[in-house]
């Protein structure tokens, strides 16, 4: 089993095939906010290349040391 950063093209597959996406973890979503100035990130659990879980991180800078 491995953690690691997704393709896009792997998150989108991983999201339209599952029974619980919805907009706000999918890919069109996560950059709408990147456009917005939010950092974001896609990271999923990898197992046999089998993608197992995938999440969007989305998340800014607030007082030089914080993330929200």
């Amino acid at each position: 089993m491995e953690f690691r950063v997704l393709t896009k093209e792997e998150y989108i597959s991983f999201t339209r095939n599952h029974a619980q996406a919805n907009f706000l973890n999918s890919y069109e979503y996560n950059a709408m906010k990147a456009k917005d100035g939010f950092k974001t990130e896609l990271l999923g659990v990898v197992d046999k290349n089998e993608i197992i879980a995938a999440v969007s991180l989305v998340y800014f800078r607030i007082k030089r040391i914080f993330h929200y």
